[in-house]
């Protein structure tokens, strides 16, 4: 299993989406990340794929992990990956699109698009918009399209693990 980052930026109390423009997820609204390097720190690989992706900087301080999601696909063993998920309130430079994003957009956090993002992240951003921590699991059909099973927890006493369906 990989472990990949995925970070949302936030300014004005408003949550920064962009189009994937390719792989998983293409077309859809989302944050940005990718998959931790060997040898290579989550936070050291989240820096990287967020200034690869849309230009910002940000400093690890500035990264708060909210939530840990394991994605698997039907009958594709090698996609199965557990992502790491942050909010960042502080960065620098203006998000721009790339060769891999879109033209970043803000919404409001009553206003996030799910019907065009990854099917399953409506199981999980209310938590993380909430500023909630938690844990889960989807487990998508073979092509990604269609949710199979999903299970998202908040995390209510990290010392003990306790746990809450949502």
């Amino acid at each position: 299993m990989k472990t990949y980052t995925l970070g949302f930026l936030f300014r004005n109390g408003k949550i920064i989406l962009a189009k994937k423009k390719r792989k998983i997820g293409a077309g859809k609204w989302n944050g940005y990340g990718g998959r931790v390097e060997e040898g290579e720190e989550k936070l050291e690989c989240l820096a990287r794929e967020i200034l690869e992706e849309c230009g910002a900087v940000v400093e690890k301080k500035d990264c708060k992990e909210l939530g840990e999601m394991k994605f698997s696909f039907e009958g594709k063993d090698e996609l199965h990956n557990k992502v790491l998920i942050y909010r960042i309130d502080r960065f620098l430079d203006e998000p721009r699109e790339t060769e891999e994003m879109g033209e970043p957009k803000e919404f409001n956090i009553n206003e996030v698009p799910y019907s065009e993002m990854m099917v399953g992240d409506d199981k999980f951003m209310p938590l993380f918009l909430e500023g909630k921590k938690f844990k889960g699991k989807i487990h998508f059909s073979e092509n990604g399209e269609e949710l199979i099973e999903s299970v998202v927890n908040e995390v209510v006493d990290e010392k003990r693990n306790e746990m809450k369906l949502r």
